[in-house]
Parts: structure tokens; C-alpha cells; sequence
């Protein structure tokens, strides 16, 4: 189905798109056509498979012995005599030497294999002790203010209402600090600024073949191992389509469309507030995306405006990096007799309540002016999200222009890169959103003292920036 797929766009006249200069309508008229070839040469077909109990370490040779067996025992009932009998159990234990010797072969070279893939390796682990997940299927009421709610469609529409509006509500909240703003904290500004590149045909299928397999639709029901296939049947529309967008400062506004699973987390099932949103994009963006994001992680690199205790959203940076640079600092500070206290804080919803127009002045800072500084502000606005719950979807909800969930092109690690500018006293070390100070003294009376006093003007930081602190999360430890 694919190749028949492929050929038909590849026989395609795309004339009509590479002459349109609109990012919009250029967009509309590829995406059009390319769903029409997918709808007809890819029909939906329903089908019931049977699942196999089928094991992995299992060969052919290994099927047939058990197969062997299986004969023997039933000969054994027919005719009962000791030679059937030993014969069957001498086969049976010959048998369950040779299965257990090839499970442990086979986990032995599959630990191997994944032995520099840490997810694959605890799933390997988690197959092994034959830990599984407890399915929990979606529960059929939620509470509502005062009210319950049974129907999945009102559940769905809550749910978008309710993740529409936390932004805003969050922000609200969020102390004032008068006479302060976010500028205080700005080092000095970058004085080049950023270029959008033309994007080259080889540029795109080298960026898609590094996607993921996934098969998780947006809301044109289209997956990213179907784009991957056939990218270069549509390469040409597509690097007219980006090109045009870097040249406008113009996102397509139908790349703009989310869809949202919610996933439970933890506490009460019936409780949005107790759900973290998993936002599908449509393919077609993730490649735009991605294109933008090269070209702005280029710029920062080249222009060294990355604060050098990130360790989120970096190449060559880890979670791992971040804890050894944690216990080298820690057991050095022992060794001298010094007094380590760390302050470990955690922010409520910091993707949620990031204020867009600081976030565009912060990036104007580092740079990413003009053509570049358009086209992020047209990306954020005008979006739009659907939830999906037990397979109905809610209306399409306008994000608010200000604040709204920032889950795409990982602009956060910019929205922060100024906050250890905050004392020159204080250790950060930062992934994503996970804050982690340090201050180190001789005892612990000195070390509370100017800690209080750095955590002040931290506060500060916090407020102009809009973003709130996750109290029950925050921890305070003394090493």
C-alpha cells in the first residue's frame, strides 16, 4: 500500500503550490492534496487479528519440540505404560533445559544491545521479572465544581476548558513585585542577530529520517511513519511551503492545531486538575518546527548565550552530567569541611504560565530579532486545541494570546537563561524546569543566614517572570 501510495504523489503536479507565495493558502492546497491521495489509496479497513502467545526465544526447531512433546504426552494417555511415560518426561525435561537456556541467551544479547539505551533497558528488565503495567481504564464520571459529569463528550469539552484557562489563572495569582521587572535580571544583550537560512530539500529528509516511528495521529489523522515513507515524493511542495514561512515570518495557522490526550498522574482519577496534557501536532509542523529550532540552537551555540549550568533541552547534556557535577561539588565541599545546603524547587505549571510577550523581549535580547522574532510571535498566536477522552473529541478552543501552554519548540531554556544572574553567591544547577541551588559555607549558621538573603532576590526573579513556585514540591537539605 505504500509504494502504490508513494507513486501516486510522486506523479503529482505540485505547480500550482510552488507558484503560490501565501504560506497559508500554499499550505492548504499541499495539504489537500496529499490527504486525498492518502484517503484514496490508503482506505481505513477494519480487521480482527488473533494474538499469538508467541516468545521471542522461541525458534522454529524449539516450536517443533514442543510440538514433539505435546505428542508424546498425548501418547502417554493413550496407552499408559512406563516406557511412554519415560520416554515423554525424559523429553519434557531435555526440553525445558534447552528453553530456559535459550530465554537467558536471548536476554543476555538483548541487555547487550540496549546496554547504552537506558528506557530500553529497564523495559527489558521490567520483561524479565515480568513486571506489568496495571491497564487503568478512563473513568466514566469526573467532578465539576459541584456537579458529577458521566458523558465523554462534556468530559472532553471540561477538560480543554479547564487546561485553556489554567494559564491565565495561574498567572493571576502570582505576586507583583513593584518597582522590579524582568530587565533587572538581563545580562547584556547579544548584538548579532539571528538568520533564517533557506531550507534545502536534503535538509528536510535528513531531519524527518531522525523522527521517531510513531504512530500517534494529529487531527488531520496523520502519524509521522507515513510522512517518513513518502518524504520524498512531497519534499519539493514542503521546501517551498518552509521557505516561504521563514521568508514571511508566517506559521501555517492549520500546523497550529493540537490535539490533546489527557494522562492521569496521580491522586483522584476524577479530578482534572490531576491529568498532564499530551498535545499531538500535526507531522507536517514538527517538521517546520525542527527546522526553526536547528537554526536558533545554532545561533546560540555560536554565540555562547546558553547559561553553562543547563543541563535540559542540550546536546551532550543529561540528567547523569547534572548529578555527577552535583556530587563532585558536594563531596569536595566535605573534604574541606565546608557546609553544603541545597534548595531543590520545583515550579507549579511553568509551561503554562510563561508570559509570551516577555518571552519574545527575552529572545529580542539574545537576538532573535526581525524576520526570526516574527515568526515566533506569529507561531504562538492563533493556536488552537481539541481534548480527546474515551474517543470524543471537545470543540477547538482558541489558546489565550498571552499565556498558553509552551510544549512545542523548547523556548523555555531561553525564558530562564537569565535566572542564576540572580547571585552571583548561589550554585544553580538547572534541567527543564527542575531548579536546584547551592550555597556553601563554613557552618551552618553563615550558610542560613546569606542563603535567606539570596533566596529573596530569587523570590524576586520568580514574580517578574511570572512563574510560580510548587510549595508542596520544594525541599530545603543540608549536606
Amino acid at each position: 500500500m505504500k509504494g502504490y501510495f508513494d507513486d501516486k504523489l510522486g506523479q503529482l503536479d505540485w505547480s500550482n503550490i510552488l507558484n503560490t507565495d501565501d504560506v497559508n493558502m500554499a499550505y492548504k492546497k499541499f495539504h489537500k492534496k496529499f490527504t486525498d491521495v492518502y484517503n484514496e489509496t490508503c482506505p481505513v479497513v477494519k480487521l480482527k487479528l488473533r494474538r499469538k502467545n508467541h516468545k521471542p526465544w522461541i525458534t522454529a526447531s524449539l516450536s517443533n519440540a514442543c510440538k514433539k512433546k505435546n505428542l508424546l504426552y498425548k501418547q502417554f494417555l493413550k496407552y499408559r505404560t512406563e516406557e511412554s511415560q519415560l520416554k515423554y518426561k525424559n523429553y519434557k525435561n531435555r526440553l525445558t533445559s534447552i528453553l530456559r537456556s535459550s530465554e537467558k541467551l536471548y536476554y543476555a544479547d538483548k541487555l547487550v544491545k540496549y546496554k547504552n539505551d537506558l528506557k530500553m533497558t529497564w523495559r527489558t528488565l521490567n520483561e524479565i521479572t515480568q513486571r506489568k503495567k496495571k491497564k487503568k481504564s478512563n473513568v466514566n464520571e469526573f467532578k465539576s465544581e459541584d456537579n458529577i459529569i458521566t458523558d465523554d463528550k462534556e468530559i472532553a469539552n471540561c477538560f480543554v476548558n479547564f487546561f485553556t484557562n489554567i494559564g491565565p489563572k495561574l498567572a493571576e495569582k502570582i505576586d507583583k513585585c513593584p518597582g522590579r521587572n524582568y530587565s533587572n535580571f538581563l545580562s547584556n544583550s547579544v548584538v548579532n542577530s539571528m538568520y533564517l537560512s533557506p531550507v534545502t530539500e536534503d535538509e528536510i529528509i535528513k531531519i524527518v529520517s531522525k523522527f521517531r516511528n510513531k504512530t500517534s495521529c494529529g487531527y488531520d489523522d496523520m502519524n509521522m511513519t507515513v510522512v517518513k515513507q513518502i518524504i520524498v515524493s512531497i519534499v519539493q511542495p514542503l521546501k517551498h511551503i518552509c521557505n516561504r514561512s521563514f521568508e514571511t515570518g508566517i506559521f501555517p495557522n492549520d500546523m497550529k492545531i493540537a490535539k490533546i490526550i489527557p494522562l492521569f498522574k496521580s491522586g483522584d482519577r476524577k479530578e482534572f486538575s490531576n491529568y498532564r496534557p499530551v498535545s499531538i501536532l500535526p507531522q507536517f509542523s514538527k517538521i517546520q518546527e525542527k527546522l526553526f529550532y536547528n537554526r536558533l540552537i545554532s545561533f546560540v551555540k555560536d554565540n555562547n548565550i546558553m547559561y553553562n549550568g543547563q543541563y535540559g533541552f542540550r546536546e551532550n547534556h543529561s540528567t547523569a552530567l547534572a548529578l555527577m557535577e552535583l556530587i563532585e561539588e558536594i563531596t569536595s565541599n566535605l573534604d574541606n569541611k565546608l557546609v553544603t545546603t541545597g534548595v531543590f524547587i520545583d515550579l507549579k505549571k511553568a509551561f503554562d504560565t510563561i508570559d509570551h510577550s516577555i518571552l519574545i523581549r527575552k529572545l529580542c535580547h539574545y537576538g532573535v530579532r526581525g524576520i526570526a522574532s516574527s515568526w515566533i510571535k506569529d507561531y504562538l498566536s492563533n493556536r488552537s486545541q481539541f481534548f480527546v477522552y474515551n474517543g470524543m473529541s471537545s470543540e477547538r478552543k482558541i489558546l489565550f494570546a498571552e499565556y498558553h501552554r509552551l510544549l512545542y519548540l523548547d523556548l523555555y531554556y531561553l525564558y530562564i537563561n537569565d535566572l542564576a544572574n540572580v547571585s552571583h553567591e548561589l550554585k544553580f544547577i538547572l534541567f527543564a524546569d527542575d531548579t536546584n541551588v547551592f550555597y556553601t559555607g563554613k557552618n551552618i549558621k553563615d550558610v542560613s543566614k546569606v542563603l535567606n538573603e539570596e533566596l529573596k532576590h530569587l523570590s524576586e526573579w520568580f514574580k517578574v517572570n511570572k512563574l510560580s513556585l510548587n510549595v508542596k514540591k520544594n525541599k530545603l537539605h543540608d549536606i
